[in-house]
């Protein structure tokens, strides 16, 4: 193994999102290590100095002898409103505070720790599974299919096919990997990795390779609605605990972007959809011959038209207009649509623009994450009211 850089002294380096910093230059070795987790980016300069520059990813990792955190450009508050969860959170005031800390992956864990064992404290969530098996006893539904391509006309062993009532479902599946991450990634108190220890235990028989299993917002999961949605965040992000290049690297981060698209899609999915139609992100073929897709971020169909699409943008437009009007023509184009639209993350004030050669009307549209949550609320009300302003 080759040897890590010794730690002496932890050095702090404080990002916000997007934020440059000149700082004192660091090795090659950490510079390497750094730009290799994706999270910031270093580069040198003729000086004795180096250009740390973080995007849009949120948390705290530790390279070598120095721990880098990068905190979203918004008030810490807005987070858990950004992910639904603003009003089903609550902290105890001598352990997190959440409008003044400064360490995001610490709110993000603890929260997620709280909610889970509430949510859990008298017991998994149970549910019927459909199980799929060869068995040497005739129960539930014969997959015929599957017996005469597996068994060629034999009758035996049969397959099957059967409801199975376990706690082994999609819910706990996906807690349990969050909770497994948390422990491995997390940068945790030793109160923290206690309770998240005892708390794994409850989940000893949940089978994990069973992750590509989905759950579905309902009645009969309600309780856990705020753990799930804190542990999809978890699961979703990036955790370190490796060497890069023979530095030590460890850490946890997360992905803003992601964040907000599912933030605007959810948002304008309750106030669209009561007018009719589905409001959804999903996968379209762009060419004839169903050979090229793309994601659309948020997409409104009704009456078998689809009435607009929008692409969500974090990052600031001036950094990536142009690549953003290659990409909603070629949606407005392969689509005949006469209007298209991209929405922000901060603040944007300017006339729509109207591509040459009978091209689409592109709206840039803004949602300032700076603001109060109940400003932010009556931003998305506005352009709720815009989107249905344009169909009509």
């Amino acid at each position: 193994m080759k040897q890590s850089i010794v730690e002496n002294r932890l050095k702090l380096i404080e990002l916000d999102e997007y934020e440059e910093k000149l700082l004192p230059k660091v090795s090659k070795e950490v510079a390497a290590a750094i730009n290799e987790t994706g999270f910031i980016t270093v580069e040198p300069t003729f000086g004795e100095d180096s250009i740390f520059r973080a995007d849009s990813k949120i948390g705290i990792v530790r390279v070598g002898d120095i721990q880098i955190k990068v905190m979203p450009k918004f008030p810490v508050n807005n987070l858990f409103y950004l992910l639904g969860l603003h009003d089903g959170i609550n902290f105890e005031s001598d352990s997190v505070n959440i409008e003044e800390s400064r360490d995001i992956t610490d709110l993000i864990f603890e929260s997620f720790l709280r909610n889970v064992l509430a949510s859990t404290a008298r017991g998994l969530l149970t549910g019927y599974r459909r199980v799929e098996e060869t068995s040497k006893v005739l129960h539930g539904r014969v997959l015929i299919g599957e017996q005469l391509k597996k068994r060629q006309g034999h009758m035996y062993p049969v397959e099957v096919a059967f409801d199975e009532f376990t706690d082994n479902i999609p819910e706990n599946i996906e807690l349990n990997m969050a909770i497994s991450k948390a422990m491995k990634f997390g940068n945790l108190t030793p109160t923290q990795h206690r309770d998240f220890r005892h708390l794994s235990r409850r989940f000893s028989e949940i089978d994990t390779s069973k992750s590509n299993l989905h759950w579905t917002k309902s009645r009969h999961n309600s309780h856990y609605w705020n753990s799930l949605v804190l542990a999809d965040l978890i699961n979703s992000g990036k955790g370190f605990y490796e060497e890069l290049g023979g530095v030590a690297v460890s850490g946890f981060t997360v992905d803003m972007y992601r964040v907000f698209e599912k933030f605007l899609l959810r948002e304008l999915k309750m106030r669209l959809e009561s007018h009719g139609g589905v409001v959804e992100s999903k996968y379209l073929h762009l060419d004839e011959e169903n050979r090229q897709r793309a994601q659309v971020d948020i997409m409104w169909r009704r009456d078998g038209q689809i009435k607009f699409i929008a692409d969500a943008k974090y990052k600031d437009p001036a950094t990536n207009w142009e690549s953003a009007l290659y990409q909603v023509n070629t949606y407005a184009t392969a689509f005949s649509l006469d209007s298209i639209h991209l929405i922000y993350a901060l603040p944007v004030d300017e006339a729509p623009l109207r591509l040459k050669g009978n091209g689409p009307l592109v709206y840039r549209h803004g949602v300032d994450l700076s603001l109060d949550i109940s400003a932010i609320r009556m931003e998305i009300d506005q352009l709720s009211a815009t989107f249905l302003e344009k169909i009509h």
